[in-house]
């Protein structure tokens, strides 16, 4: 069995596993995989991850500008 990506996250996090300043909660890292990787939380949801096109995936600099234009 598989554990979603936010569960995942969620057990590094209690495991204190993140870095000093990258660590966060839920609703963030649903935001930024929502940047990272526009629709792949969808198609997890709909068990298709593993055919998830990684070109999709944005550049860190690219994700950087759209976060900063966000409300």
């Amino acid at each position: 069995m598989t554990l979603r990506v936010i569960d995942i996250l969620e057990g590094a996090s209690e495991r204190d596993e993140f870095q000093f300043g990258f660590d966060g909660a839920r609703d963030g890292w649903e935001e930024d995989i929502g940047i990272y990787a526009p629709g792949y939380l969808e198609m997890e949801a709909a068990g298709m991850e593993a055919d998830y096109d990684h070109a999709n995936l944005v550049e860190p600099d690219d994700a950087y500008e759209i976060r900063s234009n966000l409300p």
